[in-house]
């Protein structure tokens, strides 16, 4: 019995038209391409561009589907580039405490000891997290003070709501306040590919930095982080995982990748962290 040939119905890619027409028979073959931050032709680690060379097989794509990804899970959780990495407080009537953290991974008991060292005028001044809730204390012996929180995690940049205070404590000041909930640090939890020149209809992804700006962002894929700080993230794609061209196809011989994480914001790799992307490429050999 001759098998079906294999046929989608549902638009995802960059040609919609094209996509429901498309047919993948015995006119189409396919070869896997292998794409590394290392081996760019320009750009940087985390947004760069790549030149596959010269083969006209290149110039036949009708789509490429998405095999497998490795990216470093290297988003540090609290950061200037975040803008959480300061904690603030006041020692009434006017002793402003305090303190910044350089950029990196941190845990909650790392980040209570910095709270820690901050000397109140008067007295003595402790933060402890709770054993049973999860929340921090703030217990102050002779100074009133003044937390100032704002809104609840993800939607505010300070580390005092990252650290759970995401209200202000009373104005008049007290001697002992409970943050609000439990620490959010766990970093980063999703990466996004975009790539301004393959996919730029497929995904459309809101940024905080731009507050909702039309096509400020267009990810062709989302991949959860399930990994520790420091290890490489893999995925397999799934059937849903394509870049659809039509039937006309259209040439991938040089393209761009930017690697993103929460909120839109640029993945921050070094020199020597490599990403690797593997893609299937469907190529079409009656395309013209």
């Amino acid at each position: 019995m001759n098998a079906q040939p294999l046929t989608y119905g549902i638009p995802t890619g960059n040609d919609p038209i094209g996509f429901k027409t498309t047919k993948f028979d015995d006119t189409t073959r396919y070869k896997f391409i292998r794409i590394s931050n290392q081996e760019r032709s320009q750009g940087t680690p985390s947004a760069f561009s790549v030149n596959l060379g010269n083969d006209p097989i290149l110039d036949r794509c009708v789509m490429l589907e998405v095999a497998s990804v490795s990216i470093p899970n290297t988003g540090y959780n609290i950061s200037a580039a975040k803008g959480n990495n300061e904690f603030s407080m006041t020692f009434l009537p006017n002793t402003v405490a305090t303190f910044t953290v350089p950029d990196g991974f941190y845990t909650t008991a790392q980040l209570v000891a910095s709270i820690n060292l901050i000397t109140p005028p008067v007295g003595t001044f402790a933060a402890t997290q709770n054993a049973q809730t999860g929340r921090i204390e703030l217990v102050a012996s002779a100074s009133p003070f003044v937390v100032p929180g704002s809104p609840s995690f993800p939607n505010t940049t300070s580390l005092n709501s990252y650290l759970g205070f995401t209200a202000d404590s009373p104005g008049g000041g007290s001697l002992f306040w409970l943050a609000q909930s439990i620490p959010s640090l766990q970093g980063d939890t999703v990466f996004y590919l975009h790539s301004p020149t393959l996919a730029l209809n497929i995904t459309y992804l809101d940024t905080y930095a731009t507050q909702g700006q039309l096509f400020d962002v267009n990810s062709f894929l989302m991949i959860p982080i399930d990994v520790p700080y420091g290890e490489y993230q893999s995925y397999v794609g799934a059937d849903h995982d394509k870049i659809v061209f039509g039937r006309k196809g259209r040439s991938v011989r040089n393209f761009d990748i930017v690697l993103r994480t929460n909120h839109g914001r640029l993945l921050e790799l070094s020199e020597n962290q490599e990403c690797v992307i593997t893609l299937k490429m469907f190529y079409d050999i009656t395309a013209r």
